[in-house]
């Protein structure tokens, strides 16, 4: 997967989003329609666990390196995976949301709409996932493709740690 500028101002957009909403909560405003949930997680498919485990300063950090890369600075590799973690959840949501038998060149262009090359095989299981878990199908995929562990995938893409207070 190719990250162009235009893509990683679009994920530091999503850290810029992520920080305004931890603010308001800190700030006690109401929250923001449903809405705004929905969409903000169909376009960044596990953004709002980033918003409940990764701290202020992490997501303000995130948004800055994002928009640093995207005016031509240095392209981290967790800039990679997120992209990708993204994308592949994308592409497998899709082909879920379906209701017609699984067509390879239906799931292609799914794909191809995401900006990622994806075999077969792969469309097939992000299909219908083992049990029906896709997440972890994703992070190991990320994973081989970024030559990481999953442990380490995991770690930037789904951080566990629970915030202690609000902010």
């Amino acid at each position: 997967m190719r990250l162009d500028p235009a893509e990683l101002a679009r994920l530091g957009d999503k850290y810029g989003r992520l920080v305004a909403l931890r603010e308001e909560r800190a700030a006690g405003l109401p929250p923001p329609p449903k809405a705004s949930f929905v969409a903000l997680s169909r376009a960044y498919p596990g953004a709002l666990l980033e918003l409940d485990t990764l701290p202020l300063d992490e997501l303000e950090a995130r948004a800055a390196a994002l928009h640093a890369a995207a005016q031509g600075g240095h392209v981290e590799p967790w800039m990679r995976w997120i992209a990708m973690y993204h994308a592949l959840l994308r592409v497998g949501l899709a082909l879920a949301r379906r209701h017609t038998a699984f067509d390879v060149g239906e799931a292609r262009a799914i794909a191809a709409r995401e900006g990622v090359e994806v075999d077969a095989e792969l469309l097939g299981r992000l299909a219908s996932p083992h049990g029906g878990r896709r997440v972890p199908l994703v992070l190991a995929e990320v994973a081989r493709r970024g030559g990481v562990s999953v442990e380490e995938v995991t770690a930037v893409v789904r951080p566990t740690r629970r915030l202690a207070t609000p902010g």
